[in-house]
């Protein structure tokens, strides 16, 4: 494949999912292959240049390259296989405490990736590559200047028949990262040396660089505009679902979601999109405006006091608690408008609220490796199934009496770490762990598959929660103070049901974007592989998958999700 086709396909090859990425890892094996540029006949044949680099440097014999396998491609004519420490040393920094260094020295200091400070002497005077060798392992900074690469790195000062930011460009391809080894990873020099790499003439380094500088800089552009449309598509994502969401009037939500219909298709490109998509749905569920309210409802209110009247005996006669004391942090009240027939409560209004408990101390087979189902955090966030069946782990009838048990339709929810705010329902009778708060339904209305849902549209919300500087976390007190928008029961029953099906479309919508996308991915890699082989090229797959992708997002946007 001659290099003119590569650049003609250069735009295709980064519209892929990670294409520019792809793009500059193919640049490079493209460059240290040969087959970025045209060779020149009159260009000094690299075996010239080997003699002479080993002419000058200390005498350090290697293994030739001279097995098929470590010769994956040919070279060109006048290129040479080596082994990295032929013709490149990777010599150790020195030690700079950071109270030596300061914001303003003249000279760079350089830590494993990157300037960490400068000083007002150096340790080097020539141009170099600083690798990192602990930490960043196998990161890669060129300077032009005088510095003082730090002992967590190396430098390398290429000798006068290597172009330096050639140098660059091989040991980029090489993904040194990968001989990292360790807790803190680190790079031996002596494993890096037997790599096995390619030389070619000096002038063909110098031409090699400035494609490649030409090329990254296209990179990066493309890489620019296509962050632009990112931003552009979310913004106009934000901004659509917005103004769904403040709509007041039957006529102005029928509009708004008119436009977002109408540009469905590019609205809900990508994946990451539909996130924004199923929390507008959420959302829109508990404001009222997913389905209509029909004044033959029993109002909420109603149903609240019926509520409050079972609570009430129920506490009397010592079979649940009294509410708990209002949380100390301040909680948003009403924070949204809800149809007249709905009544704004608390979550222990409607749900009596405990949380889980763990057995002490963790693991010890007296209390684990039970058949009681053990419920954990980990168990409610392993998947978005709405439904808890099963567990992989088990508590005894010793470790039972130290958990809490739930029973099957019992609402749990996520309180502690990072993935706190995640609600279940329970098909199961088990034992939840100090992460899990129990939400248990004291009455005879049957509340749980909406509060499922407003739990969901809050996992955001519970998360902004601030209590200190320690985990995150959630106390019961939070929780039962925590606003509770209550419709109708028959209402809840028309919002489940149109949510539902909702939610199970963005699910499709979503998988079947990540399979296009990975789908387009795999066909580019396999171009990738294709030009780097230097065989026959095919024809992109790009026109044909981006047609499946667009069938896909027609016959969605012709479901007229409202």
């Amino acid at each position: 494949m001659k290099p003119e086709t590569f650049f003609d396909n250069f735009e295709v090859l980064a519209d892929a999912p990670n294409g520019v990425q792809k793009l500059r890892e193919m640049i490079l094996q493209l460059a240290v292959r040969g087959k970025l540029v045209a060779q020149d006949e009159r260009d000094e044949p690299a075996e010239v240049l080997l003699k002479n680099i080993k002419a000058n440097q200390k005498k350090t014999s290697y293994n030739p390259v001279e097995e098929e396998e470590e010769m994956p491609y040919d070279l060109p004519k006048k290129w040479e296989w080596v082994r990295l420490g032929e013709i490149l040393a990777l010599e150790y920094g020195d030690s700079l405490p950071s109270s030596k260094r300061s914001e303003n020295g003249k000279y760079p200091v350089y830590g494993s990736n990157g300037i960490v400070g400068y000083h007002d002497k150096f340790l080097i005077d020539k141009p170099s590559i600083i690798v990192g060798r602990k930490g960043s392992c196998g990161a890669l900074n060129i300077c032009l200047e005088p510095s003082w690469p730090t002992d967590v790195s190396y430098f390398i000062i290429p000798p006068v028949e290597i172009d330096l930011k050639f140098a660059y460009i091989l040991l980029k391809s090489l993904n040194l990262e990968k001989l990292g080894k360790g807790i803190k990873p680190g790079l031996n020099r002596n494993e890096a040396y037997l790599l096995v790499t390619s030389l070619p003439p000096f002038n063909e380094q110098r031409r090699i660089v400035a494609k490649v500088d030409q090329l990254m800089s296209l990179c990066d552009e493309l890489e620019a505009r296509q962050q632009k449309k990112r931003e552009s598509r979310t913004h106009l994502n934000s901004a659509a679902l917005d103004r769904l969401l403040a709509a007041r009037a039957p006529g102005e939500f029928t509009q708004g979601w008119r436009r977002i219909s109408d540009n469905f298709d590019v609205l809900y490109d990508a994946p990451e999109n539909v996130s924004a998509l199923r929390r507008a749905i959420l959302q829109l569920a508990v404001m009222g405006k997913l389905v209509e309210q029909y004044p033959t409802d029993e109002t909420a209110s109603e149903l609240l006091k019926k509520i409050k009247i079972e609570k009430i005996k129920l506490v009397n006669t010592n079979k649940i608690q009294n509410d708990k004391k209002p949380s100390k942090l301040s909680i948003e009240k009403n924070p949204w408008e809800i149809p007249s027939n709905w009544i704004w409560a608390t979550l222990q209004d409607a749900f009596e609220i405990s949380r889980g408990g763990s057995p002490r101390p963790s693991g010890d087979p007296k209390y684990f490796g039970g058949n009681i189902p053990w419920i954990t955090v980990g168990e409610i966030t392993k998947d978005n199934s709405k439904f808890l069946e099963s567990t992989e782990d088990g508590l005894t009838e010793d470790g039972k009496e130290r958990s809490r048990v739930i029973k099957p339709n019992d609402l749990l929810l996520t309180n502690s770490g990072a993935t706190l705010g995640v609600p279940k329902i329970s098909k199961i009778e088990g034992c939840i762990n100090d992460g899990v708060a129990l939400l248990r339904q004291f009455h005879s209305y049957d509340l749980n598959d909406y509060a499922y849902l407003f739990l969901l549209s809050q996992t955001e919300s519970f998360r902004k929660v601030k209590q200190g500087m320690g985990q995150p976390n959630l106390n019961t007190s939070i929780i039962a103070d925590w606003y509770f928008p209550l419709p109708p029961i028959a209402e809840q029953r028309r919002i489940v049901a149109r949510v539902d099906p909702l939610m199970s479309l963005c699910d499709k919508l979503e998988a079947g974007l990540m399979r296009s996308q990975a789908d387009i991915e795999g066909a580019k890699e396999a171009e990738v592989r294709i030009v780097i082989a230097h065989r026959k090229p095919v024809k992109f797959a790009s026109e044909r998958d981006s047609r499946k992708l667009l069938k896909l997002q027609k016959y969605h946007r012709r479901k007229r999700l409202f």
